[in-house]
């Protein structure tokens, strides 16, 4: 057999930022779901035969380049609500984005490490990727599953087995088979056969297993109670709420009207910050006894007895009203955003703080209870924690709900591809927990995804609209939510193990 070193830089460089390209095609605007099954295959190719630190050069430029061209969107965000200029604030895209490179860069360092002690490829690679999907900390976590959010929803029914990182998976198997496919052919040897068609194979078993499950959850679909929704995206300018609250009312008015027995506002609809110790008896005189409709609305709270302008303690919080406008429930926002809610390290670093003073100063919320609503119980998401699969798995196993809500406010992220990014991360919880979700957004998309991850109902975006819909009251007990997370750090440690140790 006629071996042949590794790519040189430049080749390797070529293919690693042909796989970013390849990846963020999946992803919005753009949505084509095919290209990402392939995606990886060039940067795999790319690692074949190198070294751990040239290896993780390639995959972290891979992921570099990947970060720049889907975060684009942020820079927009960082010069509205920054008050920084272009310069500026595509130097904090370029260090975030470097950042998240690192990854995918260890991702490859450890399939090299694995590779150089006897470890195949495609499976150390496989590992890797799980492991720092699992394990990496990021700012705005993404995963691989994104790209294929558009794709036919069978492909996706896998996400009820292992969450994100499962449809992941069966996004690499093809991308791993085709790279020992012209890998061999570049050693000038015989291909493979047999990973490369069990490569090619994962997703149409996959999309064989989501069809059968799809029609066994129509079922349970058909069977379920309904609820009569009625979803307010009343579009706020993010620096003019003048008129707001009254916007919100007639919305809430037409919708009560249409036959609506839930109203959902979006996030921090109700502008006031309200104390916490009074905010039941303050909301139903100010806002919600003149609703005259169950509602879900976001709300900032304040701990008293201090004036709201001089408190220290403020959550971004969920309450939830009955049609007589008596306040049922509340939930605060337990996943805080790093540099947008709260300054990391800010209490111990008062420079920092300073330095990033547009940054908000929110208390995590310390208990996750479902909100009442009549014989049922909602699990109330804020913003993000809709894109956090740990975190919504640990919330649905301990309230066990029977609807999802989340309420956002993406229009910080102005006319851009972020909300249906959004839109797409958020889409695999309902089919993790088979239940519906329910997303209430100020500016758009606002609509319902049913337990099978299909879109009932969608907004447009940058709309004032009243979105009537039906959602269903679903309760399940999913493999994902019997194990969690475990599988994933199984997987993880064993890439470390092939890292490790020298394949005998």
């Amino acid at each position: 057999m006629a071996m042949v070193p590794p790519l040189r830089m430049g080749p390797a460089l070529a293919l690693a930022a042909m796989s970013a390209v390849l990846a963020q095609a999946g992803f919005p605007p753009f949505n084509l779901w095919g290209v990402s099954l392939v995606c990886l295959t060039p940067l795999v190719i790319a690692l074949h035969g190198q070294s751990p630190r040239r290896a993780f050069f390639l995959a972290w430029a891979s992921g570099l380049v990947r970060s720049l061209l889907g975060f684009s969107w942020l820079t927009g965000t960082i010069e509205r609500f920054g008050d920084l200029g272009p310069a500026p604030a595509f130097g904090l895209l370029f260090v975030l984005s470097a950042y998240h490179g690192c990854r995918v860069g260890v991702a490859g360092w450890l399939a090299a490490r694995a590779q150089a002690r006897g470890w195949p490829l495609s499976v150390s690679f496989a590992a890797a990727y799980v492991a720092t999907e699992e394990l990496f900390p990021l700012l705005f976590p993404w995963y691989l599953a994104t790209s294929v959010h558009s794709a036919a929803p069978e492909l996706l029914q896998v996400a009820e087995l292992g969450g994100p990182i499962a449809v992941g998976l069966l996004i690499l198997a093809p991308s791993l088979g085709v790279a020992e496919a012209v890998t061999a052919r570049l050693q000038r040897r015989a291909i493979p056969w047999l990973p490369v068609a069990t490569g090619l194979l994962v997703p149409l078993l996959a999309a064989v297993y989501g069809h059968v499950r799809m029609g066994q959850v129509e079922v349970d679909i058909q069977a379920a109670p309904t609820v009569r929704l009625g979803l307010v995206q009343a579009n706020r300018p993010m620096k003019d709420p003048t008129g707001y609250l009254d916007v919100l009312l007639a919305l809430t008015e037409e919708a009560r009207k249409a036959g609506a027995e839930l109203v959902v506002w979006s996030e921090s609809a109700v502008q006031n910050a309200y104390p916490h110790l009074t905010y039941t008896t303050a909301l139903p005189r100010d806002i919600t006894g003149t609703l005259g409709v169950p509602t879900i609305f976001g709300v900032r709270m304040v701990r008293q007895p201090v004036p709201p302008e001089t408190a220290k303690e403020r959550w971004n919080s969920v309450v939830i009203a009955d049609a007589t406008g008596t306040v049922l429930g509340r939930y605060d926002k337990h996943v805080l955003l790093p540099f947008g809610e709260y300054t990391p390290l800010g209490d111990h670093l008062p420079a920092m703080k300073k330095l990033l003073s547009h940054t908000g100063s929110l208390t995590a919320g310390t208990t996750a209870e479902a909100l009442p609503f009549g014989d049922h119980r909602l699990l109330a998401l804020i913003c993000y924690e809709d894109i956090l699969p740990a975190y919504v798995n640990r919330a649905v196993v301990a309230g066990n709900p029977d609807l999802l809500v989340n309420v956002t406010n993406d229009s910080w992220f102005g006319d851009s591809a972020e909300p249906w990014i959004h839109l797409g991360e958020a889409r695999l919880r309902a089919i993790e927990h088979r239940r519906y979700l329910v997303r209430a957004t100020n500016s758009g998309p606002s609509g319902v995804i049913d337990a099978n991850g299909r879109d009932v109902v969608q907004s447009a975006v940058w709309t004032r609209e009243v979105v009537m819909t039906e959602a269903r009251f679903m309760r399940a007990v999913t493999p994902y939510e019997r194990w969690g997370e475990a599988p994933w750090w199984v997987v993880s440690a064993l890439a470390v193990a092939m890292a490790l140790l020298k394949r005998r």
